[in-house]
Parts: C-alpha cells; sequence; structure tokens
C-alpha cells in the first residue's frame, strides 16, 4: 500500500504525467484569408451594386497553429502541475509571424486618392480601430478575436464608379498576402 502511494506521488511531482492539454500551438500564423463586401446592414452587392451610407470589407483569416519551440520540452518539476491549468485555446498566445503592413487599395479614384493608393486614412476596423494600431498590436492578437475582421469604409466613391478593393498584408518574416474584391459600383 505504501509503495502505491509512493509511486503516485512520483508521477505527481515529477512532471512524468506532464501536460493533458490535446494540443500545444499557443501561436497562429495567418495561412490565407477571403474577403466579403456588404452595405453596414451586411447585405451582399445584388448585380455588382451596393447601396447605403457605408460599406463593409469583412476578412476571414484562415489561421495556421505553431508551437511556440520546434521541439517542446517540458520541466519535469512542473510538468504535473500544469495539468491542473486550464488548457488555452490554438492561437491565444498570439501571432507568431506579426503583420508589418495591411494596406487596402481601389482600382479606381476613390475620395481623391489614385488608384492603386492606400485608402487606410477613410478605414476603420470594427468601427473604431485604424489600421495602423491594429497592425502595430498583431503580435498580440488572439486568434478568436481577428477570425473574423470587419473594415469600415467611411467615405464614399463618387457615384456610379465601379471599384475593386484589393487587400495587401505583410508579415515580419516577409511573406505576403493579397486578394480582391469583385467588382462592385457604389450608389
Amino acid at each position: 500500500m505504501c509503495y502505491k502511494k509512493l509511486m503516485l506521488f512520483l508521477l505527481l511531482t515529477t512532471g512524468m504525467i506532464g501536460c493533458l492539454c490535446p494540443y500545444d500551438d499557443p501561436y497562429w500564423n495567418i495561412s490565407s484569408f477571403t474577403m466579403s463586401l456588404t452595405d453596414k446592414s451586411f447585405n451582399a452587392p445584388v448585380n455588382g451594386v451596393i447601396t447605403g451610407d457605408s460599406i463593409q470589407l469583412a476578412i476571414q483569416f484562415r489561421a495556421e497553429y505553431v508551437a511556440s519551440n520546434a521541439i517542446p520540452i517540458r520541466d519535469f518539476v512542473l510538468g504535473s502541475a500544469l495539468a491542473s491549468l486550464d488548457c488555452a485555446d490554438p492561437g491565444d498566445a498570439g501571432m507568431k509571424d506579426p503583420v508589418t503592413s495591411l494596406t487596402v487599395t481601389s482600382s479606381k479614384i476613390f475620395a481623391g486618392v489614385a488608384a492603386g493608393e492606400p485608402l487606410n486614412d477613410f478605414l476603420f476596423l470594427w468601427r473604431n480601430m485604424m489600421i495602423s494600431e491594429w497592425v502595430d498590436k498583431s503580435a498580440s492578437w488572439r486568434f478568436s478575436d481577428t477570425r473574423r475582421m470587419p473594415i469600415t469604409f467611411t467615405e464614399r466613391p463618387t457615384p456610379g464608379s465601379t471599384h475593386t478593393f484589393t487587400v495587401r498584408i505583410e508579415t515580419e518574416s516577409g511573406t505576403v498576402f493579397e486578394n480582391s474584391t469583385e467588382a462592385v459600383r457604389w450608389d
């Protein structure tokens, strides 16, 4: 009986049980993204035409979860203590390869900005955050918080003009992601 208690004590205190979390991927990176364009009531364009006071460009990220170390090393003394902690969701530690640039451009002149030039000064994320602020904090964004990122346009293009919007994202490692919307006319 004493032998069983001693073995149980050793297993629990030496970390041989280790963390019981089903995954060890605390970080995330962008693997790709899709976009959708709607009006402020979330109505998609009809026959390539969108109406309303403002539009939203929603970016939907696809994540690649990455471990904090290539070869995880457990602390054998405290490893069993980890079994009693709540396991974090994958990607909750932030981005391993943070975003260094996010730009939105239009295929035509938009509110006085030349085609192909950034429209970032007219855009807000979640209705109150500038794109530059999101980029500066991207290393700490959890995937669960940024899975779907709505960008609101605060300016309107010339009525009746057709635009294709392009989003370009660059990361610290130099990876570039780019995607464009369908051509849409804002009336």
